[in-house]
């Protein structure tokens, strides 16, 4: 009994699971034929428009063939091969009779108002004479068109005219016509197509009037009423954008598909109404033939079928997934991004290479966890797909990066896209419950239209790269965009980066000094030290170039204690000679007073050279005291209690204040030269640089003017009482042999 319920269900849910199946393939049958039928019907459009098109060009060659012909017969008449007068007297017969001209005639601009007849001319052929439709064709050749007439009777004949313009001395002399009959194009409708296909065309002038057709009695009655009905609601009709135009015409409650191309003449159309079956698309055979086909194998192979498209159609999805996407988010992988950029026609716009990193998107990862993390990177790739156009694509870069492709007509519209973009990614926090703001930043490099048919997407992608490091660590959105000045910039440092050590271990920075006056006494009482490094060949690079990489690549360090070494074998050479020495100033970074053996190092290098720690003044900038006031302070001291000088350089330039005077223990200011530089603007300057050094002066400190540079501003610096003055009043920075020669000896 439990065996039967089991056999029961299994039937059951077999059964089901047959019919789920059975209704999914009768459904995906429906879908297959109407989808053919929709194939088919495309087919059969883009099939007769073929047609007509093969038609049109015919009609096409045939006039242009005859105004060739016309038109060489003018210039052999310019050429003086043939003379106007033979044209008129008709002794010019070879032309009508082995072409398919009726008739050639030459008409002078000034015919319209007399006669110009030969012996030999039929009068019958006089501009005077002619039909209205002829003259206006050769009104329009006197006017420097070729031209064609409209449809004319003659000789019982329906003909038309071309007309030519002919010159004599590069000026419009006169006109070279050429009457053909109708029945020339006739034997064009009544031909079949390179297929071997033949239809029923119509030649419909612009009023929707028959002209000819393929066979007379197929166009009257309701073919010829069709057509009229067509006409008669031109609006839709020439509403339609393609070449060859199509409107359905409803007719005793039946549509009648009617197409339309024109021959570029004379507003002349070529028109075929599809009722009678004539055309059949190429594929026709075929999707009735497939059609039946599935019909056989649709329950001949019903389980089969559904089983292997199953798992075809997901082992297929699963390659392609792996192949050219990213598994997460569902964008293009690095690969096929660049497989698709390169299949672009990119020379017609912009187009900016975008690559988007988040900040601190470890932080996310460590703190959230990597499910918020994934989830962050899949809503950024759907705000980033959903802002794509046309032609433009999206991938993932890297772990935490996305790139794309992107037009726009200049950078302030790419720039509010982006900003946009990012606004948007910004806003997924709040879509995720997370109070965590993201930000992000972007590198852009940008290839302007008409530059070079394929993107250098490898070239493009190295520089949006070199613009998102640009960027520096920080916590808010930023754009930078590519540019070459910062790309060599940033290729000169690596270079600097590259030789310094060495350049270290050769000597290449040298010692030069700027000397400091004493305002009281004259004299030259001291000294700052400044480096220059100057290379193998004799270049010079200024510190302008490498002192501030050096601050941030920790090489400051050494170079600063190479200065002081430099200094003090300068110092021990003047004593060993007998000279007196002066304090000289060196700068120094701020990470040297953080490190534990900093005072050690000065000690040893002044013991080695025997210099009184005196002569040595430590130059340190005014914003380490916004750092860590107290862990200065206390190195300063040590170095003091030690007998070196402390001077803050560049003492009112940013960070400093009067608080600077009570809580750091200083032995000199140097005041910036900006100081100097204001107090020709007011009072207030003056007074300002006035009280600094009063109250310096009262705390015992010392103090020195930078940027000294007229005598005026040497008074002003003496009448304040300021000790010290430095600038090029004195003298520039100079060589250490140059300053001994100078000042020492």
């Amino acid at each position: 009994m439990l065996n039967d319920r089991k056999i029961k269900k299994k039937l059951v849910r077999y059964t089901i699971f047959f019919v789920i199946i059975s209704t999914i393939l009768v459904i995906s049958a429906l879908c297959v034929v109407y989808v053919s039928r929709k194939a088919e019907n495309n087919s059969h459009v883009a099939y007769v428009n073929a047609i007509l098109g093969e038609y049109k060009l015919h009609f096409s060659e045939k006039i242009q063939s005859d105004f060739n012909t016309l038109i060489a017969v003018s210039d052999m008449i310019e050429q003086d091969y043939i003379s106007k007068e033979d044209i008129i007297n008709d002794v010019l017969t070879y032309f009508p009779i082995h072409s398919e001209f009726n008739k050639i005639g030459y008409y002078s601009t000034d015919a319209e108002y007399k006669i110009i007849t030969g012996e030999k001319s039929n009068i019958k052929y006089e501009f005077s004479n002619r039909p209205e439709e002829e003259k206006q064709t050769i009104r329009s050749a006197w006017q420097g068109e070729k031209a064609v007439s409209e449809i004319y009777i003659e000789d019982g004949k329906e003909m038309i005219c071309y007309a030519v313009p002919t010159y004599e001395d590069n000026n419009i002399d006169g006109a070279l016509t050429a009457n053909i009959c109708l029945d020339k194009f006739v034997n064009i409708i009544n031909s079949q197509t390179l297929d071997g296909i033949k239809v029923n065309i119509a030649w419909v002038n612009r009023d929707g009037d028959i002209i000819k057709s393929s066979e007379e009695d197929v166009f009257e009655g309701k073919r010829a009423y069709i057509i009229e009905s067509a006409w008669s609601n031109k609006a839709d009709f020439y509403s339609t954008s393609p070449a060859v135009k199509k409107i359905d015409v409803v007719l005793d409650k039946n549509t009648y598909p009617l197409y339309r191309i024109e021959i570029g003449q004379n507003d002349w159309s070529l028109v075929y109404i599809d009722s009678a079956g004539e055309v059949t698309s190429p594929v026709y055979s075929a999707i009735v033939m497939l059609i039946v086909i599935f019909g056989f194998l649709m329950i001949f192979c019903l389980i089969v079928m559904s089983y292997t498209f199953r798992y075809i159609k997901r082992d297929k999805k699963t390659i392609l997934s792996l192949a050219d996407y990213d598994q997460l988010t569902q964008v293009y992988n690095i690969g096929e991004f660049i497989n698709q950029v390169q299949e672009l026609d990119c020379n017609s716009a912009d187009y900016y290479i975008v690559i988007l990193n988040f900040r601190h998107f470890q932080y996310i990862n460590n703190i959230f966890g990597r499910t918020i993390a994934d989830k962050i990177l899949v809503e950024t790739a759907n705000i980033l797909m959903s802002n794509l156009s046309e032609d433009e694509l999206v991938c993932r870069y890297r772990s935490d990066e996305f790139c794309m492709l992107l037009q726009a007509k200049d950078k302030q519209t790419l720039e509010k896209r982006i900003l946009n973009i990012i606004n948007n990614i910004s806003n997924i926090s709040a879509k995720l419950q997370n109070e965590y703001n993201i930000k992000v930043y972007c590198g852009i490099s940008i290839r302007q239209a008409g530059s070079q048919k394929a993107l250098p997407i490898s070239d493009m992608l190295n520089e949006a790269e070199f613009a998102l490091k640009t960027i520096k660590q920080g916590y808010e959105n930023e754009i930078a965009f590519y540019a070459s000045s910062v790309k060599e910039k940033k290729i000169f440092q690596n270079e600097i980066e590259n030789c310094m050590e060495q350049a270290l271990e050769n000597n290449e920075f040298k010692l030069f000094l700027q000397p400091k006056k004493n305002l009281s006494t004259n004299e030259i009482i001291g000294a700052e030290a400044l480096v220059r490094w100057i290379r193998p060949d004799g270049k010079m690079i200024f510190p302008n170039d490498f002192i501030p990489l050096f601050e941030s690549n920790g090489f400051c360090v050494s170079l600063d204690l190479y200065m002081v070494e430099k200094v003090c074998a300068l110092q021990r050479k003047w004593l060993e000679q007998g000279k007196k020495i002066i304090p000289i100033s060196i700068n120094q970074s701020k990470l040297l007073f953080y490190r534990k053996d900093y005072i050690k190092k000065l000690c040893n290098i002044t013991e080695k050279y025997g210099i009184d720690n005196k002569y040595i003044v430590l130059e340190i900038l005014e914003g380490l005291v916004a750092e860590n006031i107290e862990t200065l302070n206390n190195t300063i001291i040590a170095l003091r209690e030690k007998g070196f000088q402390i001077s803050m350089d560049d003492f009112g330039s940013g960070y400093s204040s009067l608080n600077t005077f009570t809580n750091i223990e200083l032995d000199e200011i140097k005041l910036d030269k900006e100081f100097l530089r204001s107090i020709h603007t007011g009072k207030k300057q003056k007074q300002m640089m006035e009280n600094i050094i009063s109250i310096a002066n009262g705390f015992g400190i010392r103090t020195v003017t930078e940027g000294v540079e007229t005598q005026t501003q040497e008074a002003f610096l003496k009448s304040i009482n300021c000790d010290y003055a430095q600038g090029y009043l004195y003298s520039k920075p100079i060589s250490a042999d140059e300053f001994e020669s100078k000042y020492i000896n």
